[in-house]
């Protein structure tokens, strides 16, 4: 059994659109078929928002994408290789990144 909820993350949104953006050039510049991507330029920036800032396992947030957390990866993989300005944003992002919650 599962919990739903709506969370916020704590980023402008001015950051998804300047990530969203850039992941949009990305793709016009490898040029995929159309339809073969799971998510949107969007998406994908959220996706890569909640993992860095978040902390949240690939699993849920592919999860919550209906997608393979592989996919996820690679989504990020994507995202942080793409171009100098993404990888910057990204590494940004890494460097903010809360510490994991330690439970016992």
């Amino acid at each position: 059994m599962s919990v739903t909820y709506t969370a916020v993350l704590p980023a402008r949104e001015h950051t998804v659109d300047v990530l969203t953006r850039l992941l949009a050039a990305e793709r016009a510049r490898r040029g995929p078929r159309s339809g073969t991507r799971a998510l949107s330029c969007r998406d994908q920036a959220i996706l890569i928002l909640r993992w860095f800032l978040d902390g949240t396992r690939m699993r849920q947030v592919a999860r919550d994408n209906k997608i393979s957390a592989s996919t996820g990866y690679d989504y990020l993989h994507e995202a942080s290789t793409c171009s100098p300005p993404a990888h910057r944003v990204c590494t940004g992002l890494c460097s903010r990144r809360r510490p994991p919650v330690m439970t016992m």
